[in-house]
C-alpha cells in the first residue's frame, strides 16, 4: 500500500479512520477487557486471507483465526495495517485489523500545506517504519470535487562532509474544500527503505502551528 499521493473521500475516509479506532470494550475479564493494539505487517498467504503478522517489535504473532480482508489480494505480500488483538499462547486471537496508509516521498510540484492535527511521531524498534498519529477534519458536502488528499514532498537532500545524508521532507496535505466538521484520527507509516537518508527531518503544518520532527 504504498503511495505517492493519497486521495481521501470522504466517504472512505469515514469507512477507513473508524475500522481504526476502539474506544469502547468490556471492562474485567470480558473479551475485550485485555485488548491491545498494535502496528504491524500483516502477512496474507493467498487472496483476502492474513496468517500471520509481524508488530513495530519484530515480534511474529501467528493469529488464531484467519480474517479475511479485501484489500490483501495478493498472496505472501506483507500490508500495513493496525490490528486490535488478545494475546494468546500461540499468538494473537484477532478483533480487527485495518489498513494503514503507507507513504513515500516524492517532489510535488503544487505543494499544499493545510494544517491537520498532530498527535504523535515515533520510530519503529525495528527501524522499519516511521509512524505518524494525526487527525483530520471531515465532514459532509456536496460538492463532488471536494476531495482531500495528503502526500509527502521530497524538499532537499543535503550531503554533508562526513558522508552522512540528511533529507528535508514537508508533509503535504490538502483540504480540497471539504467541510471541517470533526476530527478522525488515523495512522500513517513512511517506510524507511524509501529515504535513502541518514538523518530525516520531516515539517507538518498544524493547527498549533508548524511542527518539525528529527528521525
Amino acid at each position: 500500500m504504498r503511495k505517492y499521493l493519497v486521495v481521501l473521500p470522504f466517504c472512505l475516509l469515514t469507512a477507513c479512520l473508524l475500522s481504526c479506532t476502539t474506544d469502547a470494550y468490556e471492562k474485567g475479564d470480558g473479551k475485550y477487557s485485555q485488548l491491545r493494539a498494535e502496528l504491524v505487517e500483516a502477512h496474507a498467504t493467498a487472496s483476502h486471507l492474513i496468517d500471520y503478522v509481524i508488530t513495530d517489535e519484530g515480534e511474529r504473532l501467528p493469529l488464531k483465526t484467519h480474517p479475511e480482508v479485501k484489500w490483501a489480494n495478493k498472496a505472501d505480500t506483507l500490508y500495513r495495517a493496525l490490528l486490535y488483538y488478545n494475546k494468546v499462547e500461540d499468538g494473537a486471537d484477532p478483533v480487527s485489523l485495518s489498513p494503514v496508509v503507507t507513504l513515500v516521498p516524492h517532489h510535488i510540484d503544487t505543494l499544499k500545506t493545510d494544517p491537520i492535527g498532530f498527535e504523535s511521531a515515533w520510530l519503529s524498534t525495528t527501524r522499519r517504519y516511521i509512524n505518524l498519529g494525526i487527525s483530520l477534519k471531515v465532514g459532509t458536502t456536496d460538492d463532488e470535487n471536494a476531495i482531500q488528499s495528503i502526500g509527502l514532498h521530497a524538499d532537499t537532500l543535503v550531503a554533508h562532509g562526513n558522508g552522512k545524508r540528511a533529507l528535508h521532507l514537508r508533509f503535504y496535505h490538502d483540504q480540497a474544500g471539504v467541510p471541517e466538521y470533526y476530527s478522525q484520527r488515523t495512522y500513517i507509516s513512511i517506510p524507511t527503505d524509501s529515504l535513502a537518508a541518514d538523518t530525516v527531518y520531516l515539517r507538518i503544518n498544524t493547527y498549533d502551528g508548524v511542527v518539525e520532527k528529527r528521525f
